[in-house]
């Protein structure tokens, strides 16, 4: 419950140490979440850790926790990367004016932080 309280408290205005101490727990939450999945699919096994639906439930908040933090910090450090590495085949460096104005483009339309996800993510899995 605790880090719904956190992850929610988000503030007009609000000083960017409270941010960065918001992303800091929100990156502890998720790899305690990672761990709990983690020791659920060693002791139980993949095939009947993924038939219970709840399991299938907190993978998918998992995954979409672990984009989250992704786009996050693309969004916080995208002008300081020289390389955006979108799979192994496929790679946009800055000789590739057109598709990099495009990714930031995309960027500014991902908002930072959605907070009903993350209230649904905490609820969910604790």
């Amino acid at each position: 419950m605790i880090n719904i309280v956190i992850l929610a408290s988000t503030v007009y205005n609000e000083s960017t140490a409270f941010t960065k101490a918001k992303e800091d727990c929100n990156y502890g939450f998720t790899a305690i979440f990672i761990v709990e999945a983690a020791i659920k699919i060693t002791g139980l096994g993949w095939r009947t850790y993924w038939r219970n639906g709840w399991n299938k439930f907190d993978f998918f908040l998992i995954v979409m926790a672990i984009v989250d933090i992704g786009f996050t910090e693309i969004a916080a450090h995208g002008s300081q990367v020289g390389h955006v590495h979108l799979s192994p085949s496929c790679q946009l460096s800055s000789s590739e004016p057109k598709a990099l104005t495009r990714l930031k483009q995309a960027q500014l339309n991902i908002p930072h932080r959605a907070v009903i996800f993350t209230s649904l993510q905490s609820t969910c899995l604790l």
